[in-house]
């Protein structure tokens, strides 16, 4: 089934496997040694913030909220403390830190991969609303040495 399929029928709740794989080269791509033992979740924030800030330019600041709200709504049945993370105001930034501070409850390699999983899942909704294309162009402008995407695996290529 396409994805758009999928998203439409509630069947997409996990990012499909190249779009985590995409997310986790993100989070990588973004951590720096300096900020062990949280590096993940500090580089998935950072991640976050700039994928927001160049969506709030295509779709808009609200689009972009929503898209990342349901991102983190998908997300959440796999990993249930991001349903804390629902209750925050409107704001991109409230979110994203409100995603921090639920994070801090949970085991640091839980809040890494549930932050993987709402990168993924965002992957693919910007995926399924714009295409791989442009979906393709907006994250290579926040990060040119991304490899490139292709259905079977978009960041193997490391």
């Amino acid at each position: 089934m396409e994805l758009h399929g999928r998203l439409l029928s509630g069947v997409v709740t996990t990012p499909a496997r190249p779009h985590q794989a995409l997310a986790r080269w993100l989070v990588t791509t973004e951590t720096s040694a300096a900020e062990l033992p949280l590096a993940g979740s500090a580089a998935a924030e950072r991640v976050f913030d700039k994928l927001s800030q160049r969506l709030a330019l295509l779709i808009t600041p609200v689009g972009s909220e929503a898209l990342l709200r349901r991102a983190v709504h998908l997300s959440r049945s796999a990993f249930p403390f991001l349903a804390e993370v629902q209750g925050a105001p409107n704001s991109t930034h409230v979110l994203i830190d409100r995603l921090r501070e639920t994070a801090a409850t949970v085991e640091p390699s839980q809040a890494d991969e549930g932050f993987v999983a709402v990168l993924g899942t965002l992957v693919a909704l910007l995926e399924s609303f714009i295409g791989r294309d442009l979906t393709s162009r907006v994250l290579r402008d926040v990060w040119p040495e991304l490899p490139p995407m292709t259905s079977d695996s978009p960041a193997d290529a490391q």
